[in-house]
């Protein structure tokens, strides 16, 4: 009885010894528990975050996304891929849109969704989500690589955007592969360069020449532009080509072209019936058939097919083309209700289209001086998400112009200031501002702008000649005028204003004065009452001291009117020549006539040296 006694206690305590345990076991799962919650939110809150730099090192603007984005993208593109196999075209390309959108500067990604559209027979563009500014952002990426230069080209032969295959593919036109020399040869022939057209399809390789679609180019030039005794077999060839059903369509649109380069508006109109028979004509053919009503002078007719035109633009570069068509007819008001439609749904995009619908708005408004619309355009410019940091300085432009013409030129210039320092997001729009800022009286603005594009317009002579106008204004660099005076002069030989330039500029720097002596002498033989050309060749005779020869052409020189900059150029030149002669009342006097701030640096210098050498006035 005492044993049992102590055995109760001793199971007690065991008992109370097990749940101590139990409960120290329970206290550490549930402490492993909370620490694995604890550290799964914080993955799941890092997984979450945009902390994931996906764009190159300096590349701008900067793309972060987070872990989750990448594991959609991942997900969705698989999606993508399944619908497409399933040929399910709509749920592929809203797979395809999402996946971009969580992995927006993927280069894989971005080539798998443009390459569906690059193998697809009739690609629909909607459902591509309008590839053209994927494509620049591609090319953006990834520095224009060769690979993506042929994606983009064969994006744009299925989408027929000839102007942008060329775009893509002039660069490498000397180097191309067969596969991009047909869309090259395509995309010539497209846009109307058929001369080029016919002079590379010799040189193309077999197998583009072979290719049944390049067959065809090659027969609709022989109709259209071919010699006489070729013209009847290239119409042949298209004629059967129409009547049977594979090559019926391209054949057909093939026929429009010949159509419309003959001027033939009958023979334009049947096949555009045809054309509808057998697939829907595409808007720019319908668009050359209202051009071609008007220059065979059906205007009236053009004007009412153009109004009763009544689907809605499906993508930004149908706005433009319609906006285009209906200013060239004189529907100006129709083409600013288009505007006004469809502009704002397709213009907050980053990309060019989005960009020239805008400049092409703005550019209406401008010439038809609606100030009140256009100050409504720069407050909707500044509304847009996505483009608007792009078009930041296009806005304060607008606003310049706009405050110009209501007379405040102190906040124009301001605006103007602004617009140049935030930039201008293309080549085409900088180049445009630049233009407009010399004209308006803002010549070191425009030189900025102007420069910064100078490398991307290097091959454009109007370029170069506005740098001209510019440091004439300026008189700040005789060096810049040398330069931009003989790149003009380099890719205009043969005009007058260049050659106008290029002697002025290398006369005023004193460079190689026998060549400026030959051209100022075939320019005045060109001109011979030319004071322009007068003065000149007078300042190339005396830098060729031509002494005798000067002071005779000076004599014959009437006096007329002549500009700031003219007539100090004129009288600088006479100071020289007199002081030469030691005529130096006449130099004396030649030299109080000239005015100083429209000297460059180098002849203010060359002129005090000279003055210092001459005898005191009498």
């Amino acid at each position: 009885m005492h044993r049992s006694k102590r055995q109760r206690p001793r199971s007690i305590g065991r008992g109370v010894d097990y749940r101590l345990l139990e409960l120290r076991r329970r206290g550490r799962l549930f402490i492993v528990l909370l620490t694995g919650a604890a550290l799964a939110g914080l993955v799941l809150i890092g997984a979450s975050l945009k902390l994931w730099r996906v764009t190159p090192a300096g590349f701008q603007p900067e793309v972060r996304i987070s872990a989750i984005d990448k594991l959609q993208a991942w997900t969705l593109r698989r999606s993508a891929e399944r619908a497409a196999a399933q040929g399910k075209p709509l749920e592929a390309a809203l797979a395809w849109q999402n996946a971009i959108a969580n992995d927006p500067a993927n280069p894989e990604l971005l080539r798998s969704a443009l390459g569906q559209v690059a193998r697809a027979e009739n690609p629909d563009p909607r459902l591509a989500g309008d590839p053209v500014p994927k494509l620049s952002w591609l090319l953006r990426l990834t520095g224009t690589n060769r690979q993506d230069l042929e994606l983009a080209a064969r994006v744009y032969d299925r989408l027929r955007l000839p102007t942008e295959a060329l775009r893509v593919l002039e660069p490498v036109a000397g180097e191309l592969h067969p596969g991009e020399e047909a869309v090259y040869l395509k995309a010539l022939f497209a846009t109307g360069q058929v001369p080029e057209f016919a002079q590379r399809w010799p040189l193309a390789a077999p197998e583009v020449r072979t290719n049944v679609d390049l067959r065809l180019h090659h027969a609709a030039y022989l109709a259209g532009w071919g010699p006489a005794d070729a013209s009847a077999a290239g119409r042949q060839e298209l004629e059967s080509a129409a009547r049977k059903r594979v090559t019926a369509v391209l054949a057909t649109r093939l026929e429009l072209a010949v159509h419309q380069h003959r001027l033939d508006v009958a023979a334009y109109a049947e096949a555009l019936q045809r054309l509808e028979k057998t697939g829907a004509p595409s808007l720019t053919e319908r668009i050359a058939y209202w051009r071609l009503l008007k220059a065979s002078g059906r205007l009236e007719e053009a004007q009412a097919l153009a109004q009763a035109y009544a689907d809605p633009p499906a993508l930004p570069w149908e706005l433009l083309q319609l906006v285009d068509v209906h200013v060239a007819l004189g529907l100006r008001e129709p083409a600013f209700a288009l505007l006004r439609r469809y502009a704002a749904g397709f213009g907050n995009a980053e990309a060019a289209w989005a960009w020239d619908l805008w400049v092409t708005y703005a550019g209406l408004l401008l010439e038809d001086r609606r100030w009140e619309e256009l100050r409504a355009l720069i407050d909707q410019l500044r509304t847009l998400e996505r483009a608007r940091a792009a078009l930041d300085g296009f806005a304060h432009f607008l606003e310049g112009r706009a405050l110009r013409a209501a007379n405040a030129p102190t906040e124009a210039k301001v605006a103007f200031a602004r617009s140049v320092a935030a930039g201008f997001p293309t080549a085409a729009i900088g180049f445009q501002a630049g233009l407009d800022l010399l004209r308006l009286g803002y010549p070191d603005m425009a030189r900025q702008v102007l420069e910064r594009w100078s490398q991307a317009k290097a091959q454009d002579p109007r370029l170069w000649l506005a740098l001209c106008d510019v440091e004439k204004l300026l008189v700040t660099d005789c060096d810049r005028l040398v330069r931009a005076a003989t790149r003009a002069y380099e890719l205009l030989p043969d005009d007058e204003r260049a050659e106008i330039n290029y002697t002025t500029a290398l006369l005023l720097s004193r460079q190689r004065p026998a060549e400026a002596a030959l051209l100022s002498a075939q320019r005045l033989t060109r001109a011979p009452q030319s004071p322009g050309a007068r003065i000149n060749h007078c300042a190339a005779l005396v830098q060729n001291q031509r002494w005798d020869e000067a002071l005779a052409l000076f004599q014959q020189i009437a006096p007329t009117p002549l500009g700031a900059w003219e007539n100090t150029w004129f009288h600088l030149i006479r100071f020289e020549l007199y002081a030469q002669l030691k005529l130096f009342d006449q130099a004396w006097a030649a030299h109080d006539r000239i005015q100083p701030e429209h000297l460059f640096p180098n002849q203010r210098t060359w002129l005090a040296e000279r003055v210092a050498r001459l005898p005191s006035r009498r």
